[in-house]
């Protein structure tokens, strides 16, 4: 089994230089903010199924794992940090399945 990267948190299933997704699981659209923590200013936002790169992380908060990601679409580009999810709401991102 996985552990948490992050204590008190999910296990961490992004994997670094490479390909997530914002899962449909959660409809709402995920924020992209300009540093780890929800202090971060937010940039814009991400939506269900919107796919992104990951660049960084993780970095830990007091309920979050942070990653940095690049997501870009025919609206926006944004570079900045999401949260992967916490244990009472489940994930927001999910690894992009291989081979799509």
């Amino acid at each position: 089994t996985a552990t948490p990267v992050c204590t008190g948190t999910l296990p961490s299933r992004l994997v670094l230089h490479e390909r997530g997704w914002v899962a449909f699981s959660d409809p709402s659209p995920l924020n992209v903010r300009s540093a780890a923590g929800t202090d971060g200013d937010i940039l814009g936002e991400i939506p269900a199924g919107g796919v992104f790169f990951v660049l960084d992380g993780p970095i830990c908060t007091a309920r979050y794992t942070w990653f940095r990601v690049e997501y870009h679409s025919t609206s926006a580009q944004l570079e900045g940090w999401v949260a992967e999810g916490d244990a009472s709401n489940g994930y927001f991102v999910e690894p992009f399945p291989p081979g799509r």
